[in-house]
């Protein structure tokens, strides 16, 4: 299985000091050049430490390859994630963003959010409050539907 991640749930784990729990969860993560443009400020020295650790590999598309209409009107690290997922079958894909995340279901992927991710570490006992958790990424400026907060809550 190929975990693929977009820019936002690196930065928002990072942004509370949990960029490794992408580690622990799923071993390896690929991201697209364009999601390595936008990991930017303070997240920047994590997201490259974890590149030179390897279990951050930061792949090359070949030019041209995000053609699909929908995945071009996307973020351009939405859409390279979405395409280099699509490359592998059975790919998971770590994205927050709703349209991204309906494009990529749509195309067949598995999609995992930031929340999610926080829930996975939960159930297995490696962060010991997910409220809490939940709440520090809100107090970030990450954006969380009381919705799938609740959702999340209740899993």
């Amino acid at each position: 299985m190929k975990v693929v991640s977009d820019t936002s749930p690196i930065l928002a784990l990072a942004s509370i000091g949990e960029l490794d729990l992408l580690r622990r969860l799923f071993e390896r993560v690929h991201v697209p050049t364009a999601v390595d443009r936008e990991i930017l400020g303070s997240s920047r020295a994590a997201f490259r430490s974890a590149v030179s650790e390897g279990w951050v590999a930061v792949e090359a598309l070949p030019p041209g390859t995000v053609r699909d209409p929908r995945l071009r009107s996307l973020g351009a690290g939405e859409g390279e994630a979405i395409a280099l997922a699509l490359e592998t079958p059975e790919s998971v894909i770590l994205l927050d963003d709703r349209v991204a995340r309906r494009t990529a279901a749509a195309r067949g992927l598995q999609v995992v959010g930031t929340a999610g991710i926080l829930a996975l570490a939960f159930e297995r006992g490696w962060i010991p409050d997910l409220e809490e958790r939940l709440e520090e990424l809100k107090a970030t400026g990450f954006w969380i539907s009381d919705r799938v907060f609740r959702s999340v809550l209740r899993r």
